[in-house]
Parts: C-alpha cells; sequence; structure tokens
C-alpha cells in the first residue's frame, strides 16, 4: 500500500512541474523580413550571437515592438519557450531605468 501511494503521489508531482518560459531583455540588432516561402521573420539581438524567430502569425504588435527596438537601440522583453527554444512567443516595452 506505502508503494502505490508513493507511485500516486510521483504522477502526481509529474504533473504539476510545467516548465516556465524564459524571458530576457535584449536589445534587436536586426529584423530580417521573410521570404514568401518562410513562416517567420528572423531576428537578432546584440545581447546574443543566435537567431531567433518570430512567427509571421504571432501579434502584429509584437514585430512592431522589435522593429521600434532596432530602429532606436531600445530593449524590449522576449519570452520564450525554454532556453533551448529560438522561437519568439511574445515581446514587450521594457520599463525604463530610473
Amino acid at each position: 500500500m506505502i508503494s502505490a501511494f508513493h507511485n500516486i503521489e510521483a504522477k502526481q508531482n509529474g504533473h504539476k512541474k510545467k516548465a516556465k518560459m524564459v524571458t530576457h531583455v535584449m536589445t534587436v540588432a536586426s529584423v530580417r523580413p521573410a521570404n514568401s516561402s518562410e513562416t517567420f521573420v528572423e531576428v537578432t539581438f546584440s545581447e546574443s550571437q543566435r537567431f531567433y524567430k518570430l512567427p509571421n502569425d504571432a501579434n502584429p504588435k509584437y514585430l512592431q515592438l522589435l522593429k521600434a527596438s532596432e530602429k532606436n537601440q531600445s530593449p524590449v522583453i522576449v519570452s520564450r519557450a525554454n532556453e533551448m527554444s529560438d522561437v519568439i512567443l511574445s515581446v514587450a516595452k521594457a520599463k525604463k531605468a530610473k
């Protein structure tokens, strides 16, 4: 009976663990428009050597914020599913430092 309890508890604890999104404050280095065959816009950031992808069906506000960041060299908050992911899930204005 104790063994059964541990199995149930392990299953319940496994379902409670959800991966948290990762967020970083970064400044856009470049936004490369998507080709007609691509399903994403390629974005690079000054703080990273990686290439990131903003899906074409993402909120249009996200692309506007990324382009403004590139133009003004202002930081934005970028969210991804996890550290390994290159897909941008959301973009928000970064709060100004006081």
